[in-house]
């Protein structure tokens, strides 16, 4: 989903086109920073919101506690060819697209919105999504020392 970036600078508002280059590709390969080794990721999906989808796959865990889930396989099922089934129901994943904090507030500059307006402008349904999802991922890290993540690519559990 994510493989270039640019920072917010401006204060123009996204308009998704409903192209579905995000619901495409969603998988996402991590590499450095706090990963000690590379992981793929799937579409990050809330407690709560693994409902939305058929196949999801636990994301994070601490112990035995699943604490999260992925989407485990692309396209999205609820790609229709001409926009999404579910928009008004899609989880804050989603919601945050193309939208998310490193360092500064970053946006995918694959979508091709990002890149018709030149920089990424104010969004903010996106980037309140995405600071959310920030917020959730901050609480992980502070409550659980011993938390783990789910490489879809190697199947197997990782240490963060």
């Amino acid at each position: 989903m994510v493989n270039s970036t640019r920072p917010l600078t401006t204060t123009r508002v996204f308009v998704c086109s409903h192209c579905g280059r995000c619901c495409e590709k969603i998988f996402v390969h991590l590499d450095g920073g706090q990963w000690a080794q590379p992981v793929t990721a799937g579409l990050l999906l809330l407690p709560g919101e693994q409902h939305l989808f058929p196949h999801t796959t636990p994301m994070w865990r601490s112990g035995a506690e699943v604490l999260a889930y992925q989407m485990d396989r692309e396209p999205c099922p609820h790609w229709t060819g001409k926009g999404c089934a579910i928009y008004n129901r899609r989880p804050l994943a989603c919601r945050a697209y193309p939208v998310w904090w490193e360092i500064v507030w970053r946006a995918d500059t694959n979508c091709p919105q990002v890149t018709a307006v030149g920089q990424l402008g104010e969004y903010r349904e996106e980037i309140t999504s995405a600071h959310d999802i920030l917020r959730f991922q901050r609480w992980l890290y502070a409550m659980h020392k011993d938390l783990e993540y789910f490489d879809l690519t190697e199947r197997v559990w990782k240490r963060v």
